[in-house]
């Protein structure tokens, strides 16, 4: 969400909380006039302006009668929550595909063994610190990568790609490390293999 539309709802949630004060000491006379000066060329020297509560003479505790002044207002129903996480820059996501071409179903057992080298192989290529190196540089990695492929009847080329990242995806269940391998734009296809 943008900074500046922030900005702009915490200070019409002021300006909202100052008029209401103001009405309700009997500043305002109901026809929209405010407290609050709208001109620009003070506003940053002088800051938000509170409006003191008078004591009443009859009041002998000398304690303020004046409710203090609400606070921010209700969330939007549907409007999505903003915290500074996500004010900040979000990483890109990646996009999933359908492939033109689903993998044949694996066997029960190849899929049980696909199933149980997932999460390791996901930890691998997490903590992986060579990047799409690791085809020359790290062969447990590699060989990981080709003995995934085998066992899901995908391209075994030991290649971390869309398609393995699609599989891997389908067998954590959360989102794989983005592919080191792809053609154009670096997606995830989706795993739904075929009898």
């Amino acid at each position: 969400m943008n900074p500046l539309l922030l900005v702009g709802l915490a200070l019409g949630a002021l300006y909202a909380g100052y008029e209401f004060v103001w009405k309700r000491q009997g500043g305002g006379s109901g026809d929209g006039s405010s407290p609050i000066d709208t001109s620009t060329d003070h506003v940053l020297s002088q800051g938000p302006v509170s409006p003191t509560p008078e004591v009443p003479a009859s009041n002998p505790t000398g304690k303020s009668t004046v409710p203090p002044p609400p606070g921010p207002p209700p969330p939007v129903a549907g409007a999505p929550v903003v915290t500074e996480a996500t004010v900040k820059e979000q990483p890109q996501k990646l996009n999933v595909v359908h492939p033109a071409k689903q993998p044949k179903l694996p066997t029960v057992e190849n899929e049980q063994k696909a199933r149980t080298l997932a999460p390791q192989l996901d930890t691998a290529l997490v903590t992986n610190q060579k990047g799409p190196n690791y085809k020359t540089q790290d062969a447990k990695l590699f060989n990981m990568v080709r003995e995934f492929q085998r066992l899901l009847n995908l391209q075994v080329d030991g290649l971390y790609g869309s398609q393995t990242a699609g599989a891997l995806m389908y067998f954590t269940g959360h989102a794989p490390p983005p592919p080191y391998f792809y053609q154009g734009e670096r997606t995830i296809k989706v795993y739904l293999p075929v009898p």
